[in-house]
């Protein structure tokens, strides 16, 4: 009797596991990059994004100490507009870098900034 209950609950346990990894959203644990949110933009408005970019030159705008500025893709083809963050990164220091901004996509490629995450200097890894 008691093999049985320990096999139907090691099953019942590992079901849940499974479902629980199979209903996570892809967007919550990697990172997006800006070509993949443009194309999906409408889609993704109202989620958590974690938006892959390099902050493009001279875009860069402070009003009453929030940051915005765009964000664009590797090849400067596709671009998103990132906005509100007050964070503690030196945002003009990252200009031309590659960085992700962690926000809500709250329209058509504009992204409400609330984290930002730059590479570690010693291994260049995010």
């Amino acid at each position: 009797m008691n093999r049985k209950k320990t096999i139907i609950g090691i099953t019942a346990i590992s079901f849940a596991l499974i479902l629980g990894f199979w209903g996570t959203s892809p967007l919550q644990n990697e990172y997006t990059s800006v070509e993949e949110i443009t194309a999906n933009s409408e889609n993704l408005i109202g989620q958590k994004i974690k938006a892959d970019g390099i902050i493009k030159e001279n875009s860069i705008k402070v009003n009453q100490k929030k940051y915005s500025f765009t964000l664009k893709s590797k090849e400067g083809n596709a671009q998103i507009k990132v906005i509100d963050y007050q964070g503690n990164v030196n945002i003009k220091s990252q200009e031309g870098q590659r960085i992700v901004a962690i926000g809500e996509l709250t329209q058509k490629n504009t992204l409400k900034c609330t984290k930002i995450l730059t590479p570690c200097k010693e291994n260049y890894q995010f």
